[in-house]
């Protein structure tokens, strides 16, 4: 009977266990999709992702590989129709269906840095935007 009890308590336990490893969301190591909001959105291939800000647009020629706790760090490039291209970093984190980002051009001594946030297959929205030529 004691072996019979043992046995039992240990496969609760591995059960247990089991169940407790499964809940735990993982991100993969490439993520892809689309995430939009008012004025900004995001589009992440296998190979590349752009981010579409009201006037302009970030192309970073790597895919996007957010790290266990969500966040990541790219190098892209501006471009606008206001001016020559700008490399910039852009800097992130996933959580759930929300993207966050924070775009940081580093022209002149001080950073300009613009923040973001997207949700996963919402569409851009534009609606009254205007951008000078």
């Amino acid at each position: 009977m004691t072996l019979r009890l043992q046995t039992l308590c240990g496969i609760a336990v591995l059960l247990a266990c089991v169940g407790c490893s499964a809940s735990i969301p993982t991100l993969p190591d490439v993520v892809t999709g689309n995430w939009g909001s008012y004025r900004f959105s995001v589009q992440a291939t296998a190979t590349a992702v752009d981010f579409n800000l009201t006037c302009a647009g970030v192309h970073a020629s790597e895919p996007l590989r957010p790290g266990a706790d969500g966040r990541f760090e790219l190098t892209g490039v501006l471009r606008n129709s206001q001016g020559p291209e700008t490399p910039v970093t852009v800097r992130g984190s996933m959580d759930g269906d929300t993207i966050s980002v924070k775009v940081i051009s580093m022209q002149g001594s001080t950073p300009d840095t613009a923040r973001y946030d997207a949700v996963r297959d919402i569409p851009r929205g534009t609606l009254g935007a205007y951008c000078p030529q």
